[in-house]
């Protein structure tokens, strides 16, 4: 089991926790967290460049912990 936390991402203030089997189950759980919870985080991440929504990614991906 593996996971991600919004305070793992830099938000001191949400509770949320993304839970799967995997780091890319986990990492899809955060996005539509993020969607619903943080509609302001991802307007700025869809004004991203390409190659920073990768580095983003990989940076969400390197944070997945086991658990």
């Amino acid at each position: 089991m593996k996971k991600l936390t919004c305070k793992m991402m830099g938000d001191e203030e949400c509770r949320f926790e993304a839970r799967g089997n995997s780091e890319q189950e986990v990492v899809d759980k955060m996005m539509a967290h993020m969607k619903d919870a943080h509609p302001d985080k991802m307007a700025e991440m869809n004004q991203m460049s390409d190659d920073n929504k990768k580095k983003m990614m990989m940076d969400m991906k390197e944070k997945v912990e086991d658990v």
